[in-house]
């Protein structure tokens, strides 16, 4: 009756505990081990994943026997309940004590997990959490009777629901070049996937795969990949635009094929290489060159060794890859001559002209370009040989006029300095003689005077004058028609063709002698009359005799001063001759002089440059005698009052066409001693000095005070 009892009880526990889950993917499956009358018992596993599995920790769950619980409890109720609870207590008993283990050990890649504490036969069941690795080791090691048993299993857990959207991966990327016509996608999803390619919105490409390749098309492409999972999860989708597939080499090409000339050997060039599209790098003669902004356009410094073709090597990658080796060939001509600069127009040319005209021609071969400076200062750039420059001469006095002139290889040439002097102030004439207002006593005469410039001609009334070396001073003779007032015009043209003109206004007095500058007075020694001739009485450094009687044994003779005065002694006379020769001129004349007791005053009034004063009143103040001066500035007063006398000299009475716009005289005093019944004859000029209304002289109102300097 017992056994039977008991035997109930443990199928009704096993009926009762046998259980097992369903949320977790078996990795390694549920395996029993069970107990026997050794001591202790050791078992091990090996356990190998895929690399997916190791994405998630493991659980081992092991069973004691069934794994249920099998506690006792505290029995309540009424006596059948109470019964029932005992028999089941009691089966729970039997239970652990005959197919629970003891204890058990587990070790996972070395590692205790479980010990002999935590499973034991008091512990239904355990379940613990492990890092995987691709192979495993698992060590059991257990003690328990032959009717014991443990269950040991491996699990990872149970996927969720697919909710996540695939993953597009791809190598493109936008606004960028490739040479490869296939392109590669990834899709990352646990689930399955469909998706799409669209070049430029047409499809070109649908694949179930989660890797695939599509192709681009030649040029411009804009990309739209897509894909959805089979729990309608869709990606967003990949847009790549403007990515351009060129599968041509670049094409690199010198920016000219033109010779380059050099003037030296050897010579480093910066030549410039074109590319016909945009490149990623440049490579010239296995030297890296930098790109413009464009990409296109690279210079590279060559150095040439030789004339004629030298080697170019040139690797260019574009934006796409693609990689071209090329040989270009620079010509290079070696020419060291400079151009040959020349003017058509002299050194020292002199003008009178703010612009001149100026003939270039510039010698060389090959083309040139010139730089014309006036002064230092660029005026003109030009690549003609030969032309015609107007250069602006700004400075009076020294233009300097250069041309540079540079050749394509680079020969460099300077002219020498033209000069050119710009001349536009008019010569001044100084020195002229003979003087304005001057007397003068021959028909012919000399005229001179000196320029403040060198001259091409100078003129007098038309009459050329004869220059000296230095084209500066003038003279020659000039020839009056007559006696009288003569105005001479002096035209100077200087070396640049300024013209000049300058007036003179002299009298023309030609007489030998002038009688009423001669005067008879006694000699001191009482036995002689002295005939004295005041100065300009006569012409200068001439012969002068003087006889009286018939036989001529009373008489003298000399030579005029250079003032024209002169001195002879007669023996007393009444009657006399004079005769004055000028034998240069072959002139003569005679006058006849008488010694009577007569009363007369004469003179000569001239300005203080020595130039007689015509048409000047002279009055002595205490009679009413007085007299205008002549051309030749001589006054003669018949019979005046006599002694001590005021003899005054009002020079306001002379013409302008004598004193000029800018001179006029005044009025002067001198106390004289008139003798009786002789010739009185100043032996001196009485000089009158002019005002000068040139806007140096200082106006005084009447009444008002005034400061003179």
């Amino acid at each position: 009756m017992y056994r039977l009892t008991a035997i109930a009880i443990l199928l009704y526990a096993q009926f009762v505990l046998a259980q097992n889950t369903a949320d977790q993917v078996l990795v390694f499956p549920d395996k029993t081990y069970r107990g026997s009358f050794k001591s202790v018992n050791q078992v091990t596993e090996t356990v190998g994943v895929t690399s997916d599995a190791i994405k998630n920790d493991f659980i081992i769950k092991i069973k004691n026997a069934d794994g249920q619980n099998h506690e006792n409890v505290v029995c309540t109720g009424g006596l059948f309940q109470r019964l029932s609870c005992g028999l089941k207590n009691l089966a729970n008993l039997l239970y652990r004590e005959l197919f629970r283990v003891e204890y058990a050990e587990i070790t996972w890649n070395g590692k205790k997990v479980v010990d002999a504490n935590a499973f034991n036969r008091n512990v239904a069941a355990v379940s613990i959490s492990v890092k995987p690795e691709l192979s495993n080791s698992l060590v059991i090691k257990y003690k328990g009777l032959p009717t014991s048993s443990l269950t040991l299993g491996i699990y990872r857990p149970s996927s969720p629901k697919d909710t996540t959207a695939p993953t597009i991966l791809t190598q493109l990327r936008s606004n960028t070049f490739t040479n490869q016509k296939s392109s590669n996608v990834e899709i990352q999803d646990i689930s399955n996937v469909t998706s799409t390619v669209s070049i430029n919105g047409a499809v070109i490409k649908s694949s179930t795969a989660k890797s695939f390749t599509f192709d681009l098309a030649n040029g411009n492409n804009n990309i739209e990949i897509k894909s959805q999972d089979q729990f309608n999860n869709t990606a967003s989708p990949v847009l790549i635009s403007n990515v351009v597939l060129d599968q041509s080499n670049p094409n690199v090409s010198l920016s000219s094929n033109a010779p380059v000339y050099v003037n030296s050997l050897p010579k480093t060039l910066a030549i410039q290489l074109i590319s016909n599209e945009s490149l990623k790098s440049l490579l010239v003669n296995s030297n890296q060159v930098s790109l413009d902004e464009s990409g296109k356009i690279g210079v590279y410094n060559l150095n040439v060794l030789q004339s004629g073709a030298n080697s170019v090597a040139v690797q260019a990658t574009d934006l796409a890859g693609n990689v071209s080796n090329q040989n270009l060939s620079l010509s290079v001509i070696l020419d060291n001559t400079a151009p040959v600069i020349s003017f058509g127009i002299a050194e020292g040319t002199l003008t009178n002209q703010s612009l001149i005209v100026i003939p270039v021609k510039i010698t060389e071969a090959n083309d040139v370009h010139s730089i014309i400076k006036v002064n230092g200062v660029d005026v003109l750039r030009t690549g003609a040989k030969e032309f015609d420059f107007e250069a602006s001469l700004l400075l009076e006095g020294e233009n300097q006029v250069q041309v540079e002139s540079t050749d394509i290889a680079g020969n460099v040439m300077q002219s020498a300095l033209l000069k050119i002097v710009r001349d536009m102030s008019q010569p001044v004439l100084s020195n002229i003689n003979p003087q304005n207002n001057r007397r003068i006593d021959r028909l012919s005469f000399l005229v001179s005077g000196i320029s403040n410039e060198p001259l091409k001609e100078v003129k007098v009334n038309g009459l050329s004058l004869k220059l000296e070396p230095d084209a500066k001073r003038f003279s020659g003779s000039y020839l009056a028609a007559q006696n009288g007032n003569e105005v001479l015009n002096f035209e100077a043209i200087d070396l640049a063709g300024n013209i000049s003109n300058l007036t003179t206004n002299v009298t023309i007095d030609n007489r030998l002698v002038i009688p009423e500058l001669i005067s008879i007075s006694p000699n001191p020694d009482r036995e002689h009359l002295n005939i004295v001739g005041a100065a300009g009485s006569v012409r200068s450094n001439i012969n002068i005799s003087a006889s009286a009687g018939l036989l001529g044994f009373n008489s003298d003779s000399g030579t005029s001063n250079p003032d024209g005065s002169f001195l002879l002694k007669l023996s007393p006379f009444s009657m006399a001759s004079l005769k004055v020769t000028d034998s240069q001129n072959n002139e003569e004349a005679t006058i006849q002089l008488s010694y009577q007791l007569i009363t007369r005053l004469s003179g000569v009034v001239k300005d203080t440059q020595g130039n007689p004063l015509p048409g000047a009143t002279v009055q002595i103040s205490s009679s009413s005698g007085s007299s205008l001066t002549d051309s030749s500035g001589v006054f003669n007063i018949s019979s005046p009052a006599t002694g001590d006398q005021v003899l005054t000299i009002d020079g306001s009475t002379i013409p302008q066409s004598v004193t000029g716009a800018t001179r006029k005289f005044s009025s002067t005093r001198i106390q004289i001693n008139i003798g009786l019944g002789q010739e009185n004859v100043l032996e001196r000029p009485i000089f009158l000095a002019p005002l000068y209304l040139d806007g140096t002289e200082t106006s005084i109102a009447k009444n008002q005070a005034a400061t003179v300097t």
